[in-house]
């Protein structure tokens, strides 16, 4: 038994050294790269270069998920569906959640200040077959979410500019909550495409 402990106390320490020498030498390499290309472009930010887009202009899916720390987003791809090019600025008007009996509840207006950009860059100029993105961003951490409530919906619409809705479903099966609220991001190109 006493050999036993031994083995694993130095078996232990064995890994002990060898994660600490893994993290001196992926914290040493990091210190050594050089800026991704997006941190290289110009500071400038893009500007408008097509008519605005209207909602009848584009079609939505959804795109990637991000989980950390309690938050929740959700990347919305609006791509150009039209003959025409044209442009994305600012941010949705509107976030119209809907229930599964048909029930319509606005979710957020508008971008909130100091709302981060989640790496897209705006405005957004698509041609025929270019995407956009947005992020609604909630988080599972607020007191009702912690009681067990959900707030679940099928659909989310985007207000585009004083053009419309467009409508974005979810899985059957995965509904969006917002239990705790939504906010959402500016409209943008992922700062690593190019614009």
């Amino acid at each position: 038994m006493r050999n036993m402990l031994g083995m694993t106390a130095l078996l232990a320490l064995a890994v002990a050294g060898l994660a600490g020498c893994t993290a001196h030498r992926a914290v040493s390499q990091a210190r050594k790269t050089t800026q991704p290309p997006a941190m290289k472009q110009a500071t400038q930010p893009p500007t408008a270069n097509y008519v605005p887009c209207t909602a009848a202009d584009l079609s939505g899916r959804l795109g990637v998920i991000g989980l950390g720390a309690g938050q929740y987003w959700r990347h919305l791809v609006l791509t150009n569906s039209s003959g025409r090019a044209c442009t994305l600025t600012g941010g949705p008007s509107v976030i119209i959640g809907m229930r599964r009996d048909g029930q319509r509840v606005k979710l957020a207006t508008g971008v909130p200040r100091g709302e981060p950009t989640y790496g897209l860059v705006g405005p957004a100029n698509l041609q025929p077959g270019q995407s956009a993105q947005l992020v609604i961003h909630t988080t599972t951490l607020c007191s009702k979410a912690l009681a067990g409530r959900v707030d679940d919906y099928i659909a989310l619409e985007v207000g585009i500019a004083h053009s419309g809705l467009m409508r974005i479903n979810f899985p059957p099966a995965r509904p969006y909550d917002a239990i705790c609220g939504v906010d959402v991001s500016a409209f943008g190109i992922p700062a690593h495409k190019s614009i």
